[in-house]
């Protein structure tokens, strides 16, 4: 059993089946994602047109636009970068909002947002799925909010979904694979 967002129980035999449902749904977008991803990393050319290319003795080159694309893209994002900012809603909530703003940019500098989120933005551009997931673990002092990058291929979703933020989603989740034995030591 595990907790839900509205505060009930979910057995994992559910949560199983939402992701089954998901990952057979988007079996295609995820072979299409693969692809892409082939190609950003120069892999366009197909055995066949390999071989064929082998035979005449010739190299098989690609002028890989593709990554260049991605490339001058991310690296636009890093050039637009802005620090997370909290604006006040009236005008008596400005030294709230300014603490607020100096929290959000301790957490963006202890948890290397700024590289994450470039991740991030490179798995949405090459592959159209990406994300951070927040948590908060305890600390020396309290408690410390973490911030991990999502790798595409470990997200399952509402494969009904329609927004492209997912706001719709009925259900959104995280795959996690390890190693059996630690597994064990972990959840006994």
């Amino acid at each position: 059993m595990t907790d839900s967002e509205d505060g009930g129980l979910l057995d994992v035999a559910a949560l199983v089946g939402m992701f089954e449902t998901s990952e057979e749904a988007s079996y295609e977008a995820r072979k299409l994602a693969e692809r892409d991803r082939d190609y950003h990393d120069g892999k366009q050319l197909s055995d066949d047109e390999n071989k064929e290319l082998k035979k005449r003795g010739q190299p098989p080159y690609i002028d890989n636009r593709i990554k260049t694309k991605i490339d001058y893209l991310v690296g636009l994002e890093k050039q637009q970068r802005i620090n997370p900012k909290a604006e006040p809603r009236t005008p008596v909530h400005e030294e709230d909002a300014d603490a607020a703003s100096q929290a959000l940019n301790y957490v963006a500098d202890a948890e290397d947002f700024d590289y994450k989120r470039s991740a991030v933005w490179r798995n949405l551009l090459v592959e159209g799925v990406g994300g951070i997931a927040v948590s908060v673990a305890q600390g020396y002092d309290g408690v410390d909010i973490k911030l991990s990058r999502i790798a595409w291929d470990r997200i399952f979703y509402d494969p009904h979904s329609s927004e492209l933020d997912f706001s719709d989603a009925g259900y959104m989740g995280m795959v996690l694979w390890d190693d059996y034995d630690r597994a064990l030591e972990k959840y006994p």
